[in-house]
């Protein structure tokens, strides 16, 4: 019994000792290290920014010139602009500068006049409906195209697509007519649904359930591990 406590106290003292000459040499090694940073941060001066952009021989790139202009303006002084001389005189030497911007649509008012006509078989006066023209609605057809872009595509909300007609083409509308527009659009889209039901059936396809598995550890689609879940539909040409 004397024995092992001996011994535990011996590993204790030398746990104890190990400890003290780890913690020795952390403090010494870091200590170092910083005194060795202090001086040289003390020595050198500042080095200044690194630069920025691509480095020096690396092709840039900018944006490609267009292909045609739809306006050209020629910029002549009379005067220097540094100066405000007007003893100036041109130079054989010209720059082209391309700038491409947006052009704001103005809205367009159609007065669409409808001449009637007396039909002896309808035994009633008819009239016709003029190109791109919405019967019984004050909006045209790219307005109302437009804010369902806006609202499904970009997910801008009704409220918001009024604010933006109303304020960057000066059309006003209130906020419960826009989902008008889209039930417009939907009515008016019905045919071509319908027409896609009828064609898309005799149109040759590939049906695959591409959910992702995991197979030993690599992603695959069921269809790579599964060719039963595959099916091939092949129609005639």
């Amino acid at each position: 019994m004397n024995r092992l406590r001996e011994e535990n106290d011996r590993l204790r003292e030398e746990n104890r000792l190990l400890k003290l000459r780890i913690e020795e040499l952390q403090q010494k090694f870091f200590k170092k290290n910083k005194q060795k940073h202090e001086e040289e941060d003390d020595d050198k001066p500042p080095s200044p920014p690194k630069k920025r952009g691509a480095p020096e021989g690396h092709p840039g790139k900018t944006r490609p010139v267009p292909d045609h202009f739809d306006e050209h303006v020629d910029v002549e002084l009379t005067q220097c602009p540094e100066c405000g001389s007007q003893d100036i005189g041109a130079c054989n030497r010209h720059e082209d500068h391309y700038q491409e911007d947006i052009v704001l649509p103005q809205v367009k008012v159609t007065r669409f006049r409808h001449h009637f006509y007396w039909c002896p078989k309808c035994r009633k006066a008819v009239y016709g409906v003029g190109k791109g023209e919405l019967p019984c609605s004050y909006i045209g057809p790219v307005a109302k195209s437009l804010a369902s872009f806006l609202h499904y595509q970009l997910k801008v909300p009704y409220r918001k697509i009024q604010m933006l007609f109303r304020d960057l083409f000066h059309l006003n509308f209130t906020p419960g007519a826009a989902p008008g527009f889209d039930r417009q659009l939907r009515c008016r889209g019905a045919p071509i649904y319908k027409d896609m039901l009828e064609n898309l059936p005799a149109q040759r396809y590939v049906h695959a359930d591409e959910t992702g598995w995991r197979n030993e550890g690599i992603n695959h689609l069921r269809g790579d591990n599964y060719t039963s879940r595959l099916t091939t539909i092949r129609l005639p040409h």
